[in-house]
Parts: structure tokens; C-alpha cells; sequence
């Protein structure tokens, strides 16, 4: 037996199953997620991306084209395993899934990677900005695994308006270089 979720705009195919396990009776349920919807939302977490991974490397900073679309593509498909990876295993009433806790995950995660982006020699920060923007391509990424195309569009322009059209800060402390 095959069932579509009632108001799901993902192509989500749900298969149902009895069987037999050790005398008792067994319901089963295979979730498939893995659509061109999906695929389409990688898709435009790797253009989007790519995109703020080009700004980096022509301004010719450490994290760049690679490492963007690497954060951006990850965190996308890391929060598509959050919402759809665990169908299989639920169960009216016995298990409950927070897809927000994959979420809190990637943003614990990427703070490690842009930590190691962030040098302080005096009174002198590099690299702050870097970090910034890499936290930022793996929210983009985010938005993209959940569907929130238009969010991520939205962020990925607003970047490009800080980086392009901002004054850089030049008192001590500053990331005027990052």
C-alpha cells in the first residue's frame, strides 16, 4: 500500500508493509525522499553557494569558491536528512522527531570551522568576516535542505550588499581584511 502525506509538498513516497516477526504482527513503513525536489534544493545551495564562494576568492580569502559550496551543499543536505531521514522509524505516538535539533548541529559545527578562520595577533582580528560569511553559507545551505528557497535568495543578495557596499571598519579591532 502506497500513501502520499496529506499537504506534503515533497516527493515523499511512503510504502507500507505487514510481516510477520516472531509470531507477532509487524506494520512497516519505507520512506522515500529523495526527489528532484531535494535535488533541486542542493541545487540552489550550491549555486548560492558557489556564488558567495566566488566573492571570497576574488577578494582572494582563505575560505573560498571550494570551501562555500562545500558548507553550503552539506548543511543542505544535512537538514534534508533532518526532515525526511528519519521517516522510517516513527510511529504514531512512540516516537517523536525535532527536525530543529539537526539544525542546532550544523550551527555548533560550523562555529568549530569558522573558529579556526579567526586570528588575533595583538590588537589586531583577521579573518572575523571569513568565519561570518562561512556561518552564513551553511544558513544559506539550510534554508535551501528545507525548502526556503526564497529566504536563501533573499540572504545570499543581502550578502553581497554588506561585502560590496559596506564601509570596512578600520580601528583596531577591526576585520578589515577577512
Amino acid at each position: 500500500m502506497n500513501r502520499r502525506p496529506a499537504g506534503s509538498g515533497a516527493d515523499i513516497d511512503i510504502r507500507y508493509g505487514r510481516s510477520t516477526l516472531l509470531g507477532l504482527h509487524v506494520t512497516s513503513a519505507a520512506v522515500s525522499a529523495q526527489g528532484w525536489t531535494q535535488i533541486g534544493d542542493i541545487g540552489v545551495a550550491f549555486a548560492l553557494s558557489a556564488l558567495i564562494g566566488l566573492e571570497r576568492e576574488w577578494h582572494q580569502k582563505s575560505a573560498g569558491l571550494r570551501t562555500h559550496t562545500l558548507v553550503g551543499m552539506g548543511a543542505a543536505l544535512i537538514i534534508i536528512i533532518g526532515k525526511y531521514g528519519f521517516n522510517d522509524v516513527l510511529s504514531d505516538g512512540r516516537v517523536i522527531l525535532d527536525p530543529s535539533r539537526v539544525a542546532a548541529g550544523v550551527v555548533s559545527g560550523i562555529g568549530f570551522i569558522g573558529g579556526g578562520l579567526i586570528f588575533v595577533r595583538g590588537d589586531i582580528v583577521r579573518g572575523l568576516t571569513t568565519a561570518a560569511i562561512v556561518w552564513m553559507t551553511a544558513a544559506i545551505g539550510m534554508a535551501c535542505g528545507a525548502g526556503l528557497i526564497l529566504l536563501a535568495l533573499v540572504v545570499t543578495a543581502a550578502h553581497f550588499v554588506v561585502v560590496f557596499l559596506f564601509p570596512v571598519e578600520t580601528t583596531d579591532f577591526a576585520d578589515d581584511n577577512g
